[in-house]
């Protein structure tokens, strides 16, 4: 069987060279200079932003897609209500009924405390004489320091 090819080539060497061929014939064509008046670069643009255009995936053209993106972005980043916002209101709410119920378990115990004071003379007494050194005219009152 005698081979079509030339001794010592490979077939996908042929197309190669004709490649070759067609670059160097396209390089050596003169450039046209087109004038496209006053909307020259605004005409350029359009064919560049169409080019893109069709570059990008067909799921990212889809108006629900781009809805449902938009409105997933506004919620997050640009509404006032954003997720940010919402998650130091909602830390700032913890810690203000942190706050709350330690208030509320303090009033209880100066309710219970209140009501000790003013439920008898004895205890009235009492408390005036270790808060505010006050004493009976008949009495003395000695003040002990422990040192530290």
């Amino acid at each position: 069987m005698i081979s079509k090819h030339l001794p010592g080539t490979h077939r996908g060497i042929r197309p190669c060279i004709k490649r070759q061929n067609t670059l160097l014939a396209m390089a050596r064509k003169p450039v046209q200079r087109v004038d496209h008046g006053r909307f020259g670069i605004i005409n350029y643009l359009v064919v560049l932003f169409n080019i893109m255009f069709k570059r990008i995936p067909k799921l990212f053209k889809n108006f629900y897609f781009l809805t449902a993106f938009l409105f997933v972005v506004w919620m997050i980043a640009l509404d006032s209500n954003n997720i940010f916002t919402r998650y130091e209101l909602s830390s700032k709410l913890g810690r203000l009924e942190d706050e709350q119920a330690y208030y509320e378990e303090k009033i209880l115990e100066v309710q219970k405390d209140h009501d000790e004071l003013f439920g008898d003379q004895e205890s009235l007494e009492k408390f005036a004489r270790e808060k505010y050194l006050m004493k009976k005219e008949s009495e003395d009152i000695f003040i002990v320091e422990e040192p530290e």
